[in-house]
């Protein structure tokens, strides 16, 4: 058994994770997902994805197990009555497991109990990995004039994808954007060719103004404009796609006298300040002004001055919970006051006997990634037939091994040993990083300092952490007592842990892989690949819904 972050154990056949649940723990196995963001909290919980991928964030930091046995061996849990013994059933779903004696559930019992084996179907007839990824989704024939978008806050364009993934005729009007990299990415992924397109270029002081006057390239947190430094290159493809795309930048600064009207606007306003990954600030900032979230008014604005036929709002649960209701209702009010019908999933608390809003779960549309979103369809009152309703989830039987690629790069493996971190922390110190390894005198142990991920982190930050004490029948981390031979004489480069590549998050997010590889052709960087998918909207949800809305169009 080896240790790393001091929050995984792995065994030769399974994995363990810390999480703030009863148990203490997570098993996971072949095909199962892992968190690795903040990799040595006590107060975390839900670090494993059974046979799905958890929520991409903007940095991505998820692995995935792979490669480990079949039959795996899971100490001293026991079947409660019913359940047959299995700690997975067949659909990739694992039962509660609890840590106490004669309790409903699979419990950790007396020694007399038999030891379970299961198998993990998803390997049982061979390898699941694929190839290319290309989204089967059906194409329609619809019978309809073309849909005029205008493309706000719109990342990597998954509402345009989708549009098209439907077959809907579409003509995307404008695009409010900033960020240098989504915009290029954009064009990338929608504008056939784009890299090979021949453009006229002005000169460069006269692509900086121009940029900067629109606030492409703005930076909220470091507040400045990183256009003055911008390479050439990168300065030429964000100029070039802003032109192409019609790209008006920041929406703050929108003259809705001089857009061209459009029937569908998307809302998708930024989830910084309200997800319960960012600091949680609001739309509004202590002085009044509107936080990156709050930028939600200027397309408020928009709204009312162009009237679109239809809206589309997606944003994370938290808006939907307690802190932040109170706002997505007064949102959801302020467009209805402007002539609209607005549409949201709800679900009733049968104990308060009330409805409240509800998300959608990307699982449950063709996706196997957990990823809970609020979205609002937004009619005019004038062309809505009051018919609209949300689509139903259903069961894809698509694993997160669906997703994977077949051949990855050995970079992405986590396979470092305690002598990589004692020299890495002399180089880091060196170079003035802040990172010190410091060896415990205790038993000769070697154990490295907690680096949690972040946006931007390499795979060298998460760090391994051998020797550990656990003690096989408690299956809890024990840590009054942390130091122990290595019991399971595990290779520390043998197990099969790696971070998902920018690829698989881009297939999670429902994008083709003619997509990604064309970013990958432009030398859009890693890092931002990661950020562009974990910000971005699964196209899958999209699809459906717009599939709802444009049902009476469609061509039998």
């Amino acid at each position: 058994m080896i240790i790393i972050d001091n929050f995984i154990e792995i065994h030769n056949d399974h994995i363990r994770v810390r999480e703030a649940t009863k148990q203490g723990y997570a098993i996971g196995i072949d095909g199962d997902s892992i968190n690795l963001e903040h990799p040595n909290s006590k107060t975390r919980r839900g670090r494993i994805g059974h046979q799905i991928a958890q929520t991409l964030t903007c940095s991505c930091n998820q692995g995935v197990i792979i490669e480990v046995n079949k039959i795996i061996r899971l100490g001293n849990i026991y079947p409660s009555k019913g359940q047959n013994g299995e700690i997975y059933h067949e659909d990739g779903l694992s039962p509660t497991i609890s840590s106490g004696q004669g309790k409903t559930g699979n419990g950790i019992g007396s020694n007399n109990a038999p030891k379970i084996l299961t198998s993990n179907k998803l390997n049982d007839e061979g390898d699941n990995i694929m190839k290319e990824f290309t989204n089967n989704l059906t194409k329609y024939n619809f019978k309809m004039d073309t849909i005029k978008v205008f493309d706000a806050f719109a990342g990597i364009g998954a509402l345009h994808q989708s549009l098209k993934e439907l077959g809907i005729p579409i003509k995307i009007t404008g695009l409010s954007e900033i960020d240098v990299d989504v915009i290029i990415e954009y064009a990338g992924v929608h504008i056939s060719n784009f890299a090979n397109l021949e453009f006229k270029y002005p000169s460069e002081d006269e692509m900086r103004k121009w940029l900067i006057d629109r606030n492409i390239g703005w930076s909220f947190e470091k507040n400045k404009s990183c256009i003055p430094r911008l390479k050439k290159d990168k300065l030429y493809n964000v100029y070039k796609a802003s032109i192409l795309l019609n790209n008006l930048g920041d929406i703050s600064k929108l003259d809705c006298d001089h857009i061209e009207d459009f029937d569908l606007f998307n809302l998708s306003f930024s989830c910084t300040d309200i997800s319960n990954a960012g600091q949680q600030k609001g739309l509004k900032n202590a002085d009044g002004t509107p936080t990156r979230s709050g930028l939600v008014v200027y397309g408020q604005k928009v709204i009312k001055a162009k009237r679109p036929k239809y809206i589309m709002i997606e944003n994370v649960k938290a808006l939907i919970q307690k802190k932040f209701i109170d706002d997505f209702y007064d949102i959801v009010n302020e467009i209805e006051s402007y002539g609209y019908k607005c549409y949201y999933p709800t679900v009733t608390d049968i104990k308060k006997g009330t409805v409240k809003p509800n998300c959608l779960n990307a699982k449950d549309y063709g996706i196997a990634q957990n990823r809970e979103r609020i979205f609002v369809i937004c009619v005019r009152n004038d062309i809505d037939d009051g018919l609209f309703e949300f689509p139903k989830g259903f069961d894809s039987d698509l694993k997160l091994k669906d997703f994977l690629e077949d051949e990855v790069d050995e970079k992405y493996y986590i396979k470092k040993t305690k002598d990589f971190f004692i020299k890495n922390s002399f180089d880091m110190e060196a170079k003035g990083n802040g990172f010190r390894f410091e060896p415990h005198i205790k038993q000769n142990a070697s154990v490295s300092k907690t680096i949690t991920t972040r946006a931007g982190a390499r795979m060298d930050d998460n760090f391994i952490l051998d020797n550990l004490n656990i003690e096989e029948e408690k299956f809890k981390f024990d840590t009054k007592n942390p130091y122990f031979n290595n019991a399971d004489n595990i290779n520390p480069d043998d197990f099969k842990i790696r971070k998902l590549t920018p690829k698989e998050c881009w297939r999670l997010m429902g994008f083709r892989d003619e997509c990604i590889d064309r970013m990958m052709e432009l030398g859009i960087s890693e890092s931002a690949l990661y950020k562009s998918a974990g910000n971005s909207i699964v196209v899958n949800c999209l699809y459906y819904i717009f599939k709802e809305l444009f049902t009476k169009y469609i061509i039998e």
